[in-house]
């Protein structure tokens, strides 16, 4: 069939069979490209449907250069593209709402899953930033927002290593890593801050900082370290502590607790106890001493010819 005007033929449909032998046929559209007839479709005996070129699938649209398939609708109204099966078609859609600008994803009996809005914010699971979603934006970041359940997992497989970065002005400032199964939480500058913010927190310092590891309060002499109510238990330390002061004079870098065998120097004693006990704190020390005997010889007792257990001064 050809479509012609005066005399000229501009265009046409035409059925060939896919092979001589063949009882099965394909029909072509052809236009007039050139002065040539051209064919721009083709429905073959499979009835897949080609624009363009031979069709491999149901709908097939080729073209030598960009190609481009357009649904339009009236203004502010929906463009739609149905997606199912023989018992229903409409069991997916994908809907761009001329109205509010946005493009929506919808399964399952078209509920609607995902959706790009004017600003170029994806939502999933949500419609509008608010409740149980997963939203991606320019404004708001990464916001995942999730019910009875984790918000986010991040998951690195084989070798330890960073597990996040964090970034400022795309300088990396921090990570959080795994290291022999423990979490690592770093800081590029070796400061990381525990608290509300840069005036009211703790401070933790590594030696990449400050050449020896430390922890700090954000102000001098302000934070109590537990309450009356919740005591920490027992404090392990290498050095000293500073008690009432910053200075040398306040430093208690030394406690003790011991017993030892007090004797006097003058006299010959047969004890029958001798009981000495001492706690040193610092320079000072205190003795509990409780001696008893049965005989001595010699004159006069002299009550501070005691051994002692340190050397005194």
């Amino acid at each position: 069939m050809a479509f012609a005007r005066q005399g000229v033929i501009y265009g046409g449909i035409k059925t060939l069979q896919d092979t001589s032998s063949d009882s099965n046929a394909s029909m072509y559209f052809q236009t007039v490209t050139g002065g040539s007839n051209t064919t721009k479709m083709t429905i073959d005996s499979s009835g897949n449907v080609g624009i363009g070129g031979i069709s491999t699938a149901k709908f097939t649209v080729q073209n030598d250069g960009n190609s481009t398939i357009s649904i339009t609708s009236n203004d502010g109204g929906l463009a739609t593209l149905n997606l199912g099966d023989a018992s229903d078609g409409s069991r997916g859609q994908i809907v761009y709402d001329n109205s509010n600008e946005s493009l929506k994803f919808s399964t399952n009996n078209l509920q609607e899953r995902m959706r790009i809005d004017s600003s170029g914010t994806l939502l999933i699971g949500t419609t509008n930033g608010s409740g149980a979603g997963l939203e991606i934006s320019k404004i708001h970041g990464v916001r995942s927002t999730v019910t009875n359940n984790v918000a986010a997992l991040f998951d690195r497989l084989s070798s330890d290593g960073d597990i996040a970065l964090f970034r400022k002005d795309g300088s990396t400032v921090g990570s959080i890593s795994s290291i022999s199964g423990s979490a690592s939480y770093n800081s590029n500058s070796g400061v990381i801050y525990l608290g509300h913010n840069q005036t009211n927190h703790f401070k933790f310092l590594t030696s990449q900082a400050t050449g020896q590891p430390r922890f700090e309060p954000s102000g001098d002499n302000s934070i109590d370290i537990g309450r009356a109510a919740l005591r920490f238990k027992n404090l392990y330390l290498g050095g000293g502590v500073h008690l009432g002061g910053t200075g040398s004079a306040n430093k208690l870098d030394d406690y003790e607790e011991g017993t030892f065998t007090p004797t006097f120097y003058n006299g010959s004693f047969n004890y029958s106890t001798q009981d000495g006990r001492y706690t040193k704190i610092g320079r000072q020390v205190t003795l509990n001493i409780f001696l008893k005997w049965t005989s001595r010889s010699g004159s006069g007792i002299c009550f501070f010819c005691l051994s002692f257990p340190f050397v005194t001064s």
